[in-house]
């Protein structure tokens, strides 16, 4: 990828589609889908996981929409745009032969690419290198944690903790930074929710193991954070919940 590749909704929808066409072509809409937001789940849960993916693309496509109606795109551009997304992608072609979804949407492919690199960039790329890190560290803690005769109230905690990382790993390739902001408020209202527990166990090493975990996340995110304005706000951000998860790093 070239280093002047801006990183925006055009963007992250351009690598999710290419991403599709790239599946074969005769196999279902919701394998395919698994297969691109990396779902490892089966039965109920596969089909609510491809349906919050579906519903993210969404959400990134109205933001792209958003922006080229208020660049004065020509309108049906945009509607060529919207139709070829929301007429196929859907919970509803679930089971499906992808073959002519795929044929449609690949005519998308250009156009994205071409949007992704003039609307202006959001942020730079989280390195995959300190993704990968952060996961395998996860991995790790969480196997460590079922191994360990440590109290339920601890466990329960610490699991929800990691769950929120986990989360926002895996918004991450549909929203960008913002999949980590909500993550770290949902940490952070949850570290309130269940004060009396971490309280009385803020010196065990998993309690702490959470706060150092958090704090390499925000590491991440801070650095990614680094294309304009990102920083400024992920700085006051950070500020603002760092004392309350007494989290490592920048201060």
């Amino acid at each position: 990828m070239s280093e002047k590749q801006k990183i925006n909704a055009a963007y992250r929808l351009h690598e999710i589609l290419k991403a599709a066409v790239a599946q074969q072509p005769n196999v279902s809409n919701l394998q395919v889908w698994s297969n691109v937001f990396d779902v490892q789940h089966s039965g109920r849960r596969q089909k609510q996981a491809v349906n919050r993916g579906i519903d993210l693309i969404y959400d990134q496509l109205d933001i792209l929409v958003g922006y080229l109606k208020r660049n004065e795109y020509a309108e049906e551009v945009i509607q060529d745009l919207v139709n070829a997304i929301e007429g196929n992608i859907s919970m509803e072609f679930a089971h499906q032969a992808w073959q002519d979804f795929r044929q449609r949407l690949i005519n998308q492919i250009i156009p994205l690419r071409i949007y992704s690199n003039t609307i202006p960039s959001e942020e730079s790329l989280i390195s995959p290198t300190d993704l990968k890190d952060i996961q395998d560290e996860l991995d790790a803690l969480q196997l460590s944690l079922d191994n360990k005769g440590v109290p339920s109230e601890v466990r329960d905690y610490v699991k929800k903790q990691f769950d929120f990382i986990r989360r926002a790993f895996w918004e991450y390739k549909f929203r960008g930074l913002h999949a980590f902001d909500d993550a770290l408020m949902d940490g952070v209202r949850e570290s309130y929710v269940q004060h009396v527990t971490v309280e009385k166990h803020k010196n065990d090493p998993e309690v702490q193991e959470v706060s150092k975990m958090w704090g390499k996340v925000w590491e991440v995110v801070i650095k990614a954070g680094q294309a304009g304005t990102a920083l400024t706000a992920g700085q006051h951000f950070y500020q603002l919940v760092a004392s309350t998860l007494k989290l490592t790093g920048h201060h």
